[in-house]
């Protein structure tokens, strides 16, 4: 079935750049956390403060997305996957451009075409799963930040699922978020952060669907 990405900004929880979603501490949380910590080696504490601290007052400026409310449930709730039986995708990224012109690495649409077409292929073979259907009312969308320092390309991830509101605007019904980092030279494990929303996905759309 074809597939059409289209490009939607996450405007992120503000809750700062060294946590998952909603100051998360499971299990789950954490590992989703820090998958990418361990993948990468070391964590620049000072590095990931600054810059992904710029990023997160950039998007906010420039966005308005709306969360659902929650009264009843949390937006990190798998209850609010529960019945949802296909997603469109989507896959987005903001790109430091100092990483291809230091690291020399590829472009932003490189990235991002690469994002969408990984996500696709984990959602696709996941058994179970939902079905990837473009036409569906509910949206999963893959969102990666990225900032380039001195050799380290800092990162993070916030995969969430949209679907509409009463007056048809699509709200975040439900997201997690991890940040990590890789030194320039482990430019290429990067690809693998398609992987990393799918599996959040993926685990709590199967605690809310069991079956």
């Amino acid at each position: 079935m074809e597939r059409t990405a289209q490009h939607w900004m996450l405007h992120p929880d503000m809750t700062g750049p060294e946590t998952t979603s909603r100051e998360r501490q499971t299990d789950r949380g954490a590992r989703c956390g820090g998958r990418g910590a361990r993948r990468g080696g070391r964590i620049a504490t000072s590095t990931i403060a600054a810059g992904l601290t710029a990023l997160w007052v950039a998007a906010a400026l420039a966005t308005s997305w709306r969360a659902a409310p929650l009264a009843a449930q949390e937006i990190d709730d798998p209850a609010a996957l529960a019945g949802v039986p296909a997603v469109a995708l989507r896959a987005t990224a903001v790109w430091d451009e100092e990483i291809t012109t230091s690291a020399g690495g590829a472009t932003g649409a490189q990235f991002e075409e690469a994002l969408l077409s990984g996500l696709r292929t984990a959602i696709d073979e996941a058994d179970p799963g939902p079905i990837i259907d473009p036409g569906a009312a509910g949206s999963l969308l893959c969102h990666v930040d990225t900032f380039y320092d001195r050799g380290l390309i800092v990162y993070a991830v916030r995969v969430s699922y949209h679907r509409p509101d009463a007056d048809g605007i699509p709200v975040i019904a439900w997201l997690e978020s991890s940040v990590g980092s890789y030194t320039a030279e482990q430019l290429h494990v990067i690809w693998t952060l398609a992987d990393q929303c799918a599996d959040a996905f993926l685990e709590d759309w199967r605690a809310a669907n069991p079956g």
